[in-house]
């Protein structure tokens, strides 16, 4: 069995040994999900970016340690999770640029973050339609969003229909 935490706890170690020098606190955040699909199972693993998984309960904010994989002043192990699944949940990955992203033309006042709340509930309002459908509606929202506003950080989701 593949361990997410002690993969992660094993990454930060190489980073640290290899990219942060000079004391500086170099990291990234990230998921990493390992699928048992035998059992509806998934294991995982997030530094710092909450997984979401919509069900039949609704709207599912996964746990993630509050910490980079990387150097930093937090140096506790990655906690791995489990989670069980039934066919067709939505399972979403998201980094933090789409919530960070910065737009809401003609609010006032404009130049508001997205928001991680506003995020969430959108993987919800958009989890039962085809996964096409989800990719065309969260690229229009963000692109009206962020309107004549600069991207600010690399945008990924990645959504997997389980």
């Amino acid at each position: 069995m593949f361990d997410p935490g002690k993969i992660l706890d094993h990454t930060r170690q190489r980073l640290i040994e290899n990219i942060s020098k000079e004391g500086h606190q170099d990291g990234m955040d990230g998921i990493l999900i390992c699928f048992d699909k035998t059992n509806n199972k998934v294991t995982y693993s997030a530094g710092h970016n909450n997984p979401v998984l919509i069900n039949k309960n609704g709207l599912n904010i996964l746990p993630a340690d509050k910490m980079p994989i990387g150097k930093s002043d937090k140096t506790q192990t990655f906690s791995t999770h489990e989670i069980q699944f039934e066919k067709d949940d939505m399972l979403f990955l998201p980094t933090d640029g789409y919530s960070d992203q910065f737009g809401g033309t003609g609010l006032k006042p404009a130049g508001k973050k997205f928001k991680r709340s506003n995020l969430n509930q959108l993987f919800a309002d958009i989890s039962k339609n085809s996964v096409k459908d989800q990719q065309t509606k969260l690229e229009n929202i963000l692109s009206d969003w962020k309107g004549e506003f600069e991207q600010v950080d690399d945008i990924t989701i990645v959504g997997i229909k389980l």
